[in-house]
This record gives structure tokens, C-alpha cells and sequence, in this order.
């Protein structure tokens, strides 16, 4: 999956706008569509066979957590996700829905 941009669509505004405040959107279509392309496949369970998790040495989720958790501090530099100009495109967007919802 590649880097998200930041704009009103990325952000669904207007589809969580349209269910109003307190709303859910997570049936919506536009949701269904998002979940079908973004699906991962989870790193501390697997929805394998007994004899599938058996054959690749019986990890536990929690030591196969664990591991996840060494590696990522082991690695981990801080840095800005979002760039400058992210941040005041995504700013505009905050305060165009602060605007529309008044």
C-alpha cells in the first residue's frame, strides 16, 4: 500500500459528515471499499490449521508480540510522518469541516 495523501477524501470527511456527530460510520460503502483495500494479514495470529502453526515451531501470539515489540525497538527512529506541507493541507481541511459543521 503506498504513503496516504492528506486530503479530504483520504481524511472522509464528507463520509463521516454524512452520518452525523456520534454517527457510525463503519457499515457504509465507502468503508467496505476502504477495509477490502487496506485488509492485512495479522502478525501475531494466524487463521491457519493446527497443523500449519505446528509445523512452523508453535509460536504463541504473545512470543511472536513480543518479537514484534524487540524488532520495532530495535529499529525504531523517530521521525515526522506528516511533511510541512501535509500538515497545512490537512490544517485546512480541520478547519473547512469546522466551518461546515457550524
Amino acid at each position: 500500500m503506498s504513503d496516504a495523501g492528506v486530503d479530504e477524501e483520504e481524511c472522509a470527511f464528507e463520509e463521516i459528515r454524512s452520518v452525523g456527530h456520534g454517527g457510525d460510520h463503519v457499515g457504509t460503502d465507502y468503508t467496505a471499499r476502504r477495509f477490502r483495500e487496506c485488509l492485512l494479514q495479522p502478525r501475531t495470529w494466524s487463521s491457519g490449521l493446527l497443523n500449519q502453526w505446528e509445523r512452523s515451531g508453535r509460536t504463541t501470539d504473545f512470543d511472536s508480540a513480543r518479537q514484534i515489540v524487540v524488532e520495532f525497538d530495535q529499529q525504531f527512529e523517530p521521525s515526522y510522518r506528516v511533511s510541512a506541507d501535509e500538515e497545512w493541507d490537512l490544517r485546512q481541511i480541520i478547519l473547512r469541516a469546522a466551518r461546515a459543521m457550524t
